[in-house]
């Protein structure tokens, strides 16, 4: 099973959600990520990530991949523009949105902004949490 999160920038969403992944679901599933463009990984997604033992400093960002889009098993949007990739997939491809904010247009202090990444971390965690249990029937 492969299963490909994209979403705008691959900085945080898709990052957060390929970290939780890697944790929540089977081994053997091949777990990746990408952005409709590749961007430095945000410092705040690090942090957030980091607090629940989970280090995503090292991934790199991608680029969306068409051939790995393609040939998904599972393709998760995490945003508009990368749900828009999802129109033209293979009918074998399980395209899903998970309607996600996105927490670096959070604004106001470190403080405010730090708990939008956290708010973001917590329902993705809920979402890799509920494909495992969907996947597991």
């Amino acid at each position: 099973m492969q299963i490909y999160f994209i979403s705008t920038n691959d900085s945080s969403r898709s990052k957060m959600a390929e970290g939780f992944a890697k944790v929540i679901l089977p081994t053997s599933w091949i777990i990746k990520s990408a952005g409709v463009s590749a961007d430095k990984i945000s410092p705040y997604a690090i942090q957030v990530m980091s607090e629940v033992g989970i280090d995503i400093a090292e991934e790199p960002s991608q680029s969306i991949d068409d051939t790995i889009l393609t040939n998904s098993d599972v393709v998760v949007s995490l945003s508009r523009d990368a749900k828009s990739k999802t129109l033209a997939l293979p009918t074998s491809v399980q395209a899903v949105h998970w309607p996600l904010n996105d927490p670096a247009m959070a604004t106001g202090s470190e403080k405010q902004k730090v708990a939008a990444f956290r708010e973001i971390r917590d329902e993705i965690k809920q979402y890799v949490t509920n494909i495992r249990d969907e996947y597991r029937q």
